[in-house]
């Protein structure tokens, strides 16, 4: 498959006669799109011809025409990200929309290098502080440049990138709104059940004031690192001391709330919903009985669609839209992680198969059941990370990094016709997961790229993962995931037509992975 297309390029329709060679040049030359089947005879050409029409029509449902020409855009990135592979559909995203880049990042930043996917790279100093927007706002403004647009995919600058788009005079949401998505305690602040504690003192004089399981967690702070829950005010006091030791300032402290947890990311235009999708976040291996690896919050699978039912779904949506209008936003990408109490589902473990899911619980026909209740846990005001967003745009055909560009220029008709689904009842068209391998234990790495070995050994199960990342070379060492922030080993998509397929595959694939991590991570001074 190839992508012909070139942004601001006039394509005229095709009225030609392909079957002829130089009507078929001709055809070429007006393509936005080609693909090459490898079918082997007449028969099966026409089978694949006949499923890729009807494919064509269920994917491309939106409006492909405007009703005035596209113009170009210039949008500024805060922070560019780890490497060119992470960032690369949001380079994708850009070249398509024609939209030019400029990242303002550290000095020696890997994109300084990089003239192929930005058009200029403004170095500055990054350390979030009170004067970060000034410095954004500065080497803006000596660009000389025309801007349309400034954003951020990182927590940490929000803030600083929203009162910087107003001193700019350009498109952007409240800072405040942002100031309590990134703060969890003004986030939590609202419900009254959440506190802080800053020293091994406030801990100790907590820990006996409270009903247990608790939930820890830095007060500032990205993704699901350092979250831990404590049983036991001795739990508690082992995990903040813990907490404190690594350099963690403020820990937020908050009851558990159990119920299946799900992601909910939301597309917000005007203060209206034009897009939202859910998806099931697996338990964490803290909330596993049988899990015997490390015990903490980190995500090891998510499914799409969710398989709550509708109701409940409806419910999660209508709460996440509440919550960001009471946060004051009217327009953004937002990934909103939630529980539901009192859920219709819950996670079982099937005794044949051993596969862990959702399914509907066993209730009396006479129980009076309470109403479901969603339970926010908090507020991403960015599109979810890489591998959620990818699953989005795979299964659904919405590209959150093409909407943030869109947001951030304010192009309101590009940003709804690109918000719009495949045209499918009931779809997506496949079930997704996003995997992630965790660290098992400390050490030294020493076995490549366990998802090229997997290729290798599994050919069969290595057909269903997509966009794998590997995140260490031999050599590398690998902190022990007690020993603070955990990390993971890799991550990956996995597709499938069955959501009980997808995770019988998913199931097989983590226990080959698994055990080449275990054999793969050394003890200092054991290299092969």
């Amino acid at each position: 498959m190839s992508d012909l297309a070139v942004w601001g390029e006039h394509v005229a329709p095709y009225s030609g006669d392909s079957a002829t060679v130089d009507g078929f040049r001709d055809l070429a030359n007006t393509a936005v799109g080609a693909l090459l089947s490898n079918a082997v005879n007449e028969n099966r050409v026409m089978a694949v011809q006949k499923s890729l029409d009807l494919e064509m029509e269920l994917r491309l449902s939106l409006n492909l025409f405007l009703s005035t020409p596209p113009t170009a855009k210039r949008v500024a990135i805060v922070q560019g990200g780890f490497s060119a592979e992470f960032r690369k559909d949001l380079f994708g995203a850009a070249a398509g929309l024609g939209v030019r880049l400029v990242i303002l990042d550290h000095d020696g930043h890997w994109s300084q290098d990089r003239e192929d996917l930005r058009e200029f790279f403004l170095p500055i100093d990054m350390t979030v502080d009170a004067g970060l927007a000034m410095r954004i706002v500065g080497a803006v403004r000596g660009l000389e440049l025309a801007m349309d647009g400034i954003t951020t995919f990182a927590d940490q600058y929000l803030p600083a990138t929203a009162e910087a788009a107003v001193l700019l005079g350009l498109p952007g949401e409240p800072k405040d709104a942002f100031n309590k998505c990134v703060d969890k305690y003004l986030f939590r602040n609202d419900t009254g059940c959440a506190r802080t504690i800053s020293t091994s003192t406030e801990a100790r004089t907590l820990s006996a004031d409270i009903v247990y399981p608790q939930i820890l967690k830095p007060v500032s702070g990205a993704g699901s690192a350092d979250v831990y829950i404590a049983l036991d005010a001795h739990e508690m006091l082992s995990v903040s001391s813990r907490m404190f030791a690594s350099g963690i300032a403020a820990v937020l402290v908050e009851p558990y709330v159990g119920g299946p947890e799900v992601d909910v990311n939301v597309v917000l235009q005007a203060g209206h919903v034009i897009f939202c999708e859910v998806n099931d976040d697996f338990p964490k291996s803290a909330e596993c009985s049988t899990y015997h690896g490390p015990s903490t919050f980190q995500e090891t699978l998510n499914v799409l669609p969710s398989r709550l039912p509708v109701e409940e779904q409806d419910l999660l949506r209508a709460e996440a839209h509440a919550a960001l209008q009471r946060l004051g936003f009217a327009s953004g990408i937002f990934h909103v992680e939630a529980r539901v109490r009192n859920s219709r589902m819950r996670y079982e473990q099937d005794p044949y198969s051993g596969i862990l899911d959702l399914r509907r619980e066993a209730v009396s026909a006479h129980a009076i059941q309470a109403p479901a209740e969603v339970y926010l846990i908090e507020v991403n005001a960015r599109p979810p990370g890489l591998q959620w967003s990818t699953a989005t745009m795979l299964a659904y055909g919405v590209d959150f990094q093409a909407l943030q560009l869109l947001i951030a220029c304010n192009d309101t008709v590009s940003v709804r016709t690109m918000s719009t689904p495949f045209r499918v009842p009931g779809y997506p068209l496949e079930h997704w997961s996003a995997f992630f391998l965790p660290v098992v234990r400390g050490g030294e790495y020493w076995g490549g790229d366990l998802f090229k070995l997997l290729e290798q050994r599994r050919p069969y199960l290595s057909q269903h993962i997509f966009e794998p990342a590997f995140f260490f070379r031999n050599g590398d060492q690998i902190k022990d995931p007690t020993s603070g922030r955990q990390m993971f080993l890799g991550s990956c998509l996995i597709k499938d037509a069955s959501r009980q397929q997808l995770l019988a595959i998913e199931k097989k694939i983590r226990k080959e992975l698994t055990a080449y991590a275990q054999q793969s991570i050394l003890s200092a001074g054991s290299r092969p």
